[in-house]
């Protein structure tokens, strides 16, 4: 059964020059659990718009999106529901994500406080296991982002997204910023994290070689879809 489901997605956006742009023309895809769903095209073509559609950051002028069977609308000022806070979205850049004047500890507990998953007195022990998740050792709760390397807030960045209990990740091109080591090791931990926890994962990248890492066409659990998203391209 599908997690996620895109269908028939249109986005445009307005410019001064030349009025409004068509960035997605009718995209459509699904994701179910413990599948990864490669989401490949060139700078420019409209990824990044149709994963920020799929988590509500931008509200497409047509189609649907479906999260385990409810619609996903975008975000506002009040909270949003509690039953969409599974499908999380992995940013590009961790560093911009992450608050500088805070401990990586307290940013973790923020998920685990705001939706009540976890007793006050278990929130130490839940963060030191996030932490340990995603190939970081206990001790990084305390430390802060500038003390971490850009593929570790990368890392952190995931493991502030799990402390949701999410059922669906969108990932947008969350290794492209990292050196090839860590782009490597964020790779796998993906992965990993797939396999062992039946996350559905829609990764969006304009690296062909980094979607074949990631998402293998040989294995029955695993789809690759390439795609132009954009008028004419």
């Amino acid at each position: 059964m599908s997690v996620l489901e895109l269908e028939d997605i249109i986005v445009e956006y307005d410019r001064r020059d030349s009025g409004r742009i068509r960035a997605v023309a009718g995209a459509s895809l699904t994701v179910a659990r413990g599948q990864i769903v490669g989401l490949v095209g060139e700078s420019g073509c409209g990824k990044s718009s149709l994963a920020r559609v799929a988590v509500g950051l931008v509200k497409p002028v047509g189609g649907t999106v479906l999260f385990d069977g409810r619609p996903v609308t975008p975000l506002g000022r009040r909270a949003r529901p509690r039953e969409l806070v599974k499908l999380q979205l992995v940013f590009q850049n961790p560093y911009s994500s992450l608050n500088p004047r805070r401990t990586i500890g307290s940013q973790l507990a923020d998920a685990l406080v705001a939706l009540d998953v976890v007793t006050r007195r278990g929130r130490a022990a839940r963060v030191r296991e996030l932490c340990e998740l995603v190939g970081l050792t206990a001790a990084a709760a305390e430390r802060y982002p500038h003390e971490f390397s850009g593929g570790q807030r990368q890392r952190i960045a995931i493991a502030r997204t799990l402390a949701a209990g999410p059922s669906c990740l969108i990932a947008d091109e969350p290794i492209s910023a990292l050196d090839a080591s860590a782009q490597a090791q964020v790779a796998n931990l993906l992965t990993v994290l797939v396999r062992e926890e039946g996350i559905g994962l829609l990764l969006v990248s304009h690296d062909l070689s980094v979607v074949r890492q990631v998402a293998d066409p040989g294995d029955r659990y695993w789809d690759v879809l390439t795609w132009r998203l954009a008028d004419g391209r």
